[in-house]
């Protein structure tokens, strides 16, 4: 009997898939009774040819489906909507499941009933050091999210992300699945989840790892992306005015202005206590981690994605609709759906 599905978009990540796939198939105590969904979505580096090659070789059923880039939000909607589980979990194909994942995250979702639980993403010890950073920085409330809502909604807090989550099956769909859209299709989910009264649970105790190899630059332009997408995401009514998502605009602009209309006083301050709130943040996370690399390198990285969040914010203003993948809306193909009953001639 399926109890749980678990759902993994993917696009030319064939290695990375492979490491996620394995470490489902290491999970403790679930045989036969969990599922894995993988959503291609359009891949051109052999992820299809592997996954034909895969299928029979885990304890679990290893179902496949395919799409013409279509973007990963309608990706986790089609897996959800062939699961045959009762909980979804979500996780991305650059993860790592814990043995302990799908036991852990299925449980709390049966202990919390109408709600949705996620839990935190970790980094390997190979991991860059900007990496480490950037994955403390989203984890924090300089990076938007806190421990939950809180400071009259100025800071929304906790907000769920998509390679790590877990929700009834009935509520999913009840919802209507996640928005399509490039970037914040998770903060979208949490404040309409939020809006709705549903529960926000942050659960530490299920932790994966995220194994993405990015350079800064990428980082950076993620960054840049996400802002652009809140924006339009604010601008739409599909979530609430909240002060945080307007703060690096409004505090670079500060800075930018008191600057060029000559008061040195407003801006000097204005990044002292910036950079002082930064450097508080480098030095907990240090002491925690015990890599001192992080107390000069966090700072500079905190303040460079804040610019490109800001930057992305201005852009987001002036645009129309939601950026979608590839900056252009990918084909509506047919979806394939290439379970092990094909041979059959069962097709979606």
């Amino acid at each position: 009997m399926i109890e749980v599905s678990i759902i993994i978009p993917t696009y030319n990540r064939r290695n990375s898939l492979l490491q996620c796939l394995e470490s489902l198939d290491n999970q403790e105590g679930l045989n036969g009774m969990f599922e894995v969904i993988v959503v291609d979505d359009g891949s051109t580096d052999g992820t299809t040819e592997m996954l034909a090659q895969l299928k029979g070789q885990f304890r679990y059923e290893l179902i496949v489906c395919s799409q013409t880039r279509f973007g990963s939000g309608p990706a986790r909607n089609f897996g959800a909507m062939i699961a045959r589980g009762s909980i979804l979990l979500f996780t991305d194909s650059d993860c790592i499941a814990k043995p302990v994942w799908i036991g852990k995250m299925s449980r709390i979702i049966c202990e919390i009933g109408d709600g949705v639980a996620g839990a935190p993403v970790d980094t390997p010890s190979s991991a860059t050091l900007f990496a480490k950073c950037f994955n403390y920085i989203t984890h924090t409330w300089i990076g938007g999210m806190g421990a939950q809502w809180r400071l009259f909604g100025f800071i929304p807090g906790f907000r769920l992300r998509t390679m790590n989550l877990a929700i009834q099956t009935k509520l999913f769909h009840s919802l209507g699945g996640f928005q399509h859209m490039s970037y914040g299709e998770d903060t979208e989910f949490s404040e309409r989840l939020t809006s709705m009264g549903h529960k926000l649970i942050r659960y530490c105790d299920a932790d994966i790892l995220h194994c993405e190899k990015r350079s800064p630059i990428d980082y950076i332009l993620e960054s840049y992306a996400k802002g652009r997408a809140v924006m339009q995401l604010l601008k739409s009514g599909l979530i609430p005015m909240r002060g945080i998502y307007f703060a690096p605009f409004l505090f670079f602009g500060t800075m930018c202005a008191s600057f060029w209309l000559g008061m040195p006083a407003i801006t000097l301050t204005s990044a002292t206590v910036y950079f002082a709130l930064l450097f508080y943040y480098a030095f907990c996370y240090a002491f925690r981690s015990g890599i001192l690399g992080s107390i000069g390198l966090l700072p500079i990285v905190a303040a460079l994605l804040h610019i490109g969040y800001a930057l992305g914010t201005i852009r987001g203003f002036f645009e129309r609709g939601m950026p979608i993948k590839g900056e252009a809306r990918p084909d509506r193909g047919k979806f394939i759906l290439e379970t092990q009953e094909k041979k059959s001639g069962v097709t979606h």
